[in-house]
């Protein structure tokens, strides 16, 4: 009798032991889930590193440059409605004395460049040639842009000192009175044979500047001459 009470004794603190570590092994268990690992994450998605969530549509949208890529979003100036790319030109500096008919040989009456005449240089246009669309002819101090011929669509500057000179019947056609841009100190002289101007009075008289634009009338299609006070008034307005 006293034998039996003894084994159950211990056979009741051996389950208790038992339930004892299993309560202790659960609480392990609960520690391990909680610190869950390199095998899981912590945004309860169950995915193993390397993995990827699916992309929801516009989750990934920046919120100032939609779909995240601002080159994407933001279009090129030659993009835009309406807007063509201006051709990449050339310059062709001009610093001593030079002449049209050895310049442009080839150039099929279109010259495809910008032109710059620096201090010292001096070009001769001495046959009739239009200027690319896109280019401009600038005549800095101490340069010298002589005209017996005639140079059509022309988009010119002509800075302090340097110096447009029409000779005999040349003759330079603007592309608007914009495109005329002229510093204060900016000279121009004509020399030789001009086209007869007609004063107040209808009466002929020389020395007119063979310098012409589209009218200022915009109903009208005929080419206009810029007479000298016209041109004193542009290089008055000049912010050169």
């Amino acid at each position: 009798m006293k034998a039996k009470y003894i084994i159950g004794i211990l056979t009741m603190a051996g389950s208790c032991f038992s339930c004892s570590s299993i309560d202790l092994d659960k609480e392990d268990e609960k520690i391990i889930i909680t610190d869950k690992g390199p095998a899981l994450d912590d945004d309860k998605t169950h995915m193993t590193p390397g993995e990827q969530p699916p992309a929801t549509p516009g989750e990934d949208d920046d919120p100032i440059f939609p779909g995240g890529n601002p080159s994407d979003s933001i279009p090129s100036e030659s993009q835009l409605p309406g807007k063509m790319p201006q051709t990449r030109l050339e310059t062709l500096y001009i610093d001593d004395c030079q002449m049209d008919t050895t310049l442009f040989v080839g150039y099929d009456q279109t010259i495809d460049s910008h032109i710059v005449v620096q201090r010292g240089g001096e070009l001769d246009i001495l046959a009739e040639w239009i200027m690319h669309a896109d280019a401009t002819v600038t005549v800095e101090d101490g340069g010298v842009l002589s005209v017996s011929g005639i140079l059509r669509q022309l988009d010119l500057t002509i800075q302090a000192g340097g110096t447009l000179e029409l000779v005999a019947n040349g003759a330079i056609f603007l592309t608007s009175r914009e495109s005329l841009r002229l510093d204060p100190c900016a000279i121009i002289r004509c020399a030789g044979i001009q086209y007869p101007e007609l004063d107040n009075e209808s009466n002929s008289t020389y020395g007119g500047w063979n310098i012409f634009a589209p009218p200022a009338d915009p109903t009208s299609s005929s080419l206009e001459r810029l007479d000298s006070l016209e041109i004193q008034q542009i290089k008055n307005q000049s912010t050169l």
